[in-house]
């Protein structure tokens, strides 16, 4: 049986996690993956789909009728997104609890995640083409070099 990953968003989300969502897509297509994509509701449970969502954001943003039941949550994956120590991490971490395979995108919060027992591994972040604007063009002039998106933080401030 081939697996079909299926990516579920918020409209109503943080136009960043939609984003997020979308290049975790894209990565997974060129890896050979079938995927699809769903806004405001889980589609219904088949063996060979497997939900990819951001547990908060859907959550938060979505109406209670239409977030999954017990059986999707079990073929869901959770990608974490939220700083340790925040309401967000905790509201994610409940959710995270639920669900089938869990990810993090910060090694900080998938250990803070596996030390309140969940099962968590990194996903790191990289290069992706739907997000560069500059078509990796070494030579080109760009008005911006770097552009940090995140809470400040007093390791983040000294780093930057």
């Amino acid at each position: 049986m081939s697996l079909r990953l299926c990516f579920v968003a918020s409209s109503q989300a943080n136009l960043f996690m939609t984003e997020l969502l979308e290049v975790v897509r894209e990565g997974a297509e060129a890896a050979g993956a079938a995927t699809e994509w769903a806004v405001d509701a889980f589609p219904a449970l088949e063996p060979d789909r497997v939900y990819i969502t951001i547990p908060h954001e859907f959550h938060l943003t979505t109406p209670a009728e239409r977030h999954p039941d017990e059986a999707q949550l079990a073929q869901t994956v959770a990608l974490c997104t939220e700083q340790p120590g925040t309401v967000w991490f905790e509201q994610a971490l409940e959710h995270a609890r639920r669900m089938g395979a869990v990810f993090d995108i910060s090694e900080v919060g998938a250990r803070r995640l596996r030390i309140r027992g969940v099962a968590a591994r990194r996903l790191a972040l990289g290069w992706s083409p739907a997000l560069d604007g500059w078509g990796r063009d070494l030579d080109r002039e760009r008005d911006v070099e770097v552009l940090y998106m995140g809470s400040a933080s007093r390791r983040r401030e000294v780093l930057l």
